[in-house]
Order: structure tokens, then C-alpha cells, then sequence
């Protein structure tokens, strides 16, 4: 599965679960794309679960809990 594919999964499941896209994707960088294609070809994430995955992620960001490089700066 290459990255193209793998981010019209992500932002299928963020429109799917109400989510903004925009807010997910700022949050992650190219290995996170390429996880998510890795676990998602290795079975270890169902497809149908990311949806909720995406929900997941953005509650987080908007919590404040992330943990990307990004918002770890912004902390310290």
C-alpha cells in the first residue's frame, strides 16, 4: 500500500467519524502515514476501525495530550 492510499484511508475515516482532517494531518509526519500502512497491511489495524482511530486522535490534539514533535515543543 503506498502513502497516496494510505492517506485516502485517513481522511476517509476522519470524514467518516465527523473528524477534520486538517487538524489530524497537522499532527503527523510521513512515519505516521507510513505506520499506519504497515499495521493496515499486516491486519494489525481493521480498516473499519479507523474511524474511530481518527476520533481518537483528535481528542487528543484537542485535549492537549498529543505527543507529536510539533505540540512537545509547544509544551517545554
Amino acid at each position: 500500500m503506498n502513502a497516496g492510499e494510505v492517506v485516502e484511508q485517513l481522511f476517509a475515516a476522519c470524514r467518516s467519524a465527523g473528524v477534520d482532517p486538517g487538524i489530524v494531518f497537522a499532527h503527523y509526519a510521513d512515519a505516521d502515514v507510513r505506520s499506519y500502512g504497515e499495521a493496515l497491511e499486516r491486519g494489525w489495524i481493521d480498516p473499519a476501525d479507523l474511524p474511530k482511530w481518527m476520533a481518537s486522535t483528535e481528542r487528543t490534539i484537542l485535549e492537549g495530550r498529543c505527543l507529536c514533535g510539533k505540540c512537545k515543543a509547544v509544551q517545554s
